[in-house]
């Protein structure tokens, strides 16, 4: 049996990235305890996950040298009953540094927490020629680390590297770990969580200009380095980018908005048919838990609905591999607009004014008359602009759109 233990795996896109990379079957095993499991032996390879990176050392025969050195372990070989502990995230981390042009060598490096992770990426730092590798945890371990809730600024950070859970689903909506303020000449944000894609550190990031990576390289190209060690051979080392770029583009939402009648539900449900994705109406999904919108606005109020709308939008949201269609007002409450970032690509569906209306005014709340279309389209479009990642022009046929539409997603998805 080959595999991956840890506390939580629901999440875990181990089983598909082990089981492209070679044909056999690959589990996701959730433990309480070890005990047993390492008693019975019961596997020929497995991988180690939070929290238990640290914890299974006892349990193991022999270390490898490196999984020794960094006192860490991701990968274990059972070796007709011997087991021996690897570390292939050293490697694999090393990999997606190298994948996203990233150099450690000269730089002040911040490493958010001190589990197995955090013992991993200070001695890739250091091996990668960091000038300093410093900590921020909860809770003091040593001198050379600093409290989460340190006040001043720290001035010579270069690069931060996320090794906690923080943000990871699905706990998608906490704070980050850390404020970015405190860090004001730092150049890079790296989160080794991969879902969602982009944690609200990375997003808080890419709103200052940094670099961001997230963790999903890393994922990929460790489970590389996995399997050759389940196998004990060399495999090709071409077999991660396509895998990668792939996962990358099958996790990526799809979450279009702009003004009503704009074309959203049709684009979208042609885009969920063409790329074999599920499809969803943000507006039908209000409705189903909360019931009619008209009826929500006449005997509630617009804000009303408006938290309505953002507590559907934070559960949707957590989903990956989707089109979702959102409500002509869902930008104006910018946590929605980070929310659906998360792992979405945002697409503004933008139609000149006098191509809107197909359909006689009053069957919306907030669109009775011409003057209200005009209205709500002033104080939207920039707010579309502003906040999408895409924009196609509506004003043809659907089917440019459409066509315009996958070109420009494709390019921003590999990146």
């Amino acid at each position: 049996m080959y595999g991956l233990i840890g506390s939580k795996l629901s999440h875990s896109l181990s089983k598909t990235i082990h089981e492209q990379l070679v044909d056999r079957p690959y589990a996701l095993i959730e433990l309480s305890h070890l005990k047993e499991f390492f008693q019975q032996r019961a596997f020929s390879g497995i991988n180690v996950t939070i929290p238990y990176k640290e914890s299974v050392i006892p349990f193991l025969d022999d270390l490898a040298p490196l999984a020794k050195r960094i006192g860490s372990v991701n990968t274990i070989v059972n070796n007709n009953g011997r087991l021996t502990g690897y570390n292939t995230d050293y490697l694999g981390f090393r990999a997606m540094l190298s994948h996203h042009g990233i150099s450690l060598r000269g730089k002040n490096v911040i490493i958010l927490g001190n589990g197995g992770s955090s013992k991993m990426v200070e001695t890739a730092a250091k091996d990668l020629g960091a000038s300093s590798v410093r900590f921020v945890v909860r809770k003091l371990k040593s001198t050379d680390q600093l409290l989460a809730s340190y006040l001043e600024k720290i001035d010579d950070c270069d690069v931060i590297v996320n090794t906690t859970p923080v943000g990871m689903f699905p706990d998608n909506h906490g704070p980050a770990f850390v404020c970015l303020d405190l860090f004001p000449n730092c150049e890079t944000v790296i989160d080794l969580v991969y879902n969602p894609l982009q944690t609200n550190l990375l997003l808080s990031a890419k709103q200052r200009g940094l670099k961001t990576v997230n963790g999903l390289y890393l994922l990929v190209a460790q489970a590389f380095y996995a399997e050759e060690l389940f196998l004990g051979q060399i495999l090709n080392p071409n077999l991660i980018e396509p895998l990668y770029e792939s996962l990358l583009r099958s996790q990526h939402n799809v979450v279009l908005v702009g003004m009503p009648t704009s074309g959203k539900t049709t684009i979208g449900k042609r885009i969920a048919e063409e790329w074999n994705m599920p499809f969803y109406d943000l507006d039908v999904l209000i409705e189903e838990t909360f019931g009619a919108i008209p009826e929500i606005f006449s005997t509630q109020g617009e804000s009303k609905f408006r938290e309505y709308e953002r507590l559907t939008v934070m559960e949707i949201a957590k989903r990956q591999g989707i089109v979702l269609s959102t409500g002509g007002g869902v930008i104006k409450n910018p946590e929605n607009i980070n929310t659906l970032k998360q792992n979405g690509i945002l697409v503004y569906i933008d139609r000149d004014i006098d191509k809107l209306v197909r359909e006689p005014f009053g069957s919306r709340p907030l669109l009775q008359s011409a003057e209200d279309l005009f209205r709500l389209h002033r104080e939207r479009h920039d707010l579309y602009n502003h906040c999408c990642d895409i924009r196609i022009d509506n004003n043809d046929t659907i089917s440019q759109a459409i066509t315009l539409l996958k070109e420009k997603y494709d390019e921003i998805a590999r990146h």
